[in-house]
C-alpha cells in the first residue's frame, strides 16, 4: 500500500503551521475549508495537494478567470519543491 504524504498549501498567517484554521490562498481569509487539488508521483513518492480555500473563493471557481489565477497560485506554490523535500 503506497504512502500519501498530504501537503496543506495556504497564505501565510499569524495563525500556527499545524492548527486546522489557516489563511485561503485567494483571499487570505481564515479557513478550515480544505479543497483537494491533485495528487503527484515525484521519485515513488506520492504527494496530495491540498489548498485552504474558503466557501466563498471555492464558489468563484467555476470563473474561468479566477480558475486561472487559483491554478497558477497553486503551481507557483508548488514549483519551489521545497515543499516536497520537507515532507
Amino acid at each position: 500500500m503506497p504512502i500519501i504524504k498530504i501537503i496543506s498549501l495556504y497564505a501565510e498567517s499569524h495563525l500556527p503551521k499545524k492548527g486546522w484554521l489557516q489563511a485561503c490562498i485567494m483571499c487570505e481569509i481564515i479557513t478550515s475549508n480544505i479543497n483537494h487539488d491533485k495528487t503527484l508521483k515525484i521519485k515513488n513518492k506520492t504527494f496530495e495537494i491540498q489548498t485552504y480555500l474558503c466557501p466563498h473563493c471555492q464558489r468563484k471557481l467555476s470563473d474561468v478567470e479566477f480558475n486561472d489565477k487559483y491554478k497558477s497560485v497553486v503551481q507557483n506554490m508548488t514549483d519551489n519543491g521545497d515543499i516536497f523535500l520537507t515532507s
